[in-house]
């Protein structure tokens, strides 16, 4: 790879660190999707987006830690099946085609929740829901699909959670980065025990560095510079284009 392009896949992956943490996502979903335009192969695009997502996300999950919003009784329900079910999906040995298919249908979905999320949900009247088994089932099954592709799930399970009704909107924020650390720790987990875990040195440091910062930066701002609805749409934009076009491109 050029040079050229690793510095603008760098500053890439900085922009959509800082909004992506502002509102505790970790942004594999883009790095998936930008580093597919450039890579083929897909142990690499999978490494390189998990050990960027746990960078972002774990400095989020420390920083809410840090100031009492994480709670177990509201992330366990959601997290037991969730670690093992993303474990079992990134050990699976999928043909390249089909990964990509898989990649381009995970980020169209993931692109139109985030637009609900924006149209539609954000208006919804929310009734916490007090059963265990919706966050349970729900955890496993995004979990595995995580696995699966290389991200962390924060970016389905929150849209999922605010349609059916399953929490407050400020408890579903909290609990997103936590879900997504613990689901992309597992993923790497299954990529390592399968021999599956392939990095770019060069390109690991030009890009581990800016989203650790962006994390960073993005944690502190909060929302401050773009409302969170502006970021969902930005972000759900970027996915649906390169969906779309991976979908084109391997169908």
């Amino acid at each position: 790879m050029e040079w050229q392009t690793i510095v603008w896949i760098s500053l890439l992956f900085f922009v959509i660190a800082t909004l992506y943490s502002s509102v505790g996502f970790g942004g594999g979903s883009s790095y998936l999707a930008i580093l597919a335009l450039y890579l083929a192969d897909q142990h690499i695009i999978r490494s390189q987006a998990l050990v960027c997502n746990i960078a972002v996300v774990g400095i989020g999950t420390f920083m809410a830690y840090r100031h009492g919003l994480l709670h177990t009784r509201q992330i366990v329900p959601y997290t037991a099946l969730s670690v093992p079910m993303s474990y079992l999906g990134a050990t699976l040995a999928l043909s390249d085609r089909f990964f990509f298919l898989a990649l381009s249908m995970a980020l169209i979905l993931s692109a139109l929740g985030l637009a609900a999320q924006v149209w539609w949900l954000q208006n919804r009247v929310y009734v916490s829901d007090p059963s265990r088994l919706k966050p349970l089932l729900l955890g496993g099954g995004v979990g595995f699909l995580s696995g699966m592709v290389g991200i962390g799930g924060g970016i389905f399970l929150s849209p999922l959670c605010h349609l059916l009704r399953l929490a407050q909107p400020r408890e579903i924020a909290s609990l997103a980065g936590f879900f997504i650390l613990v689901n992309s720790l597992a993923g790497l987990a299954g990529l390592v025990a399968t021999q599956r875990f392939e990095l770019q040195p060069g390109l690991l440091f030009a890009v581990l560095v800016p989203v650790a910062l962006g994390g960073l930066l993005g944690s502190g701002l909060k929302n401050k510079v773009l409302r969170p609805g502006q970021i969902r749409l930005i972000t759900a934009a970027l996915v649906l284009f390169v969906g779309i076009r991976l979908l084109v491109k391997y169908l």
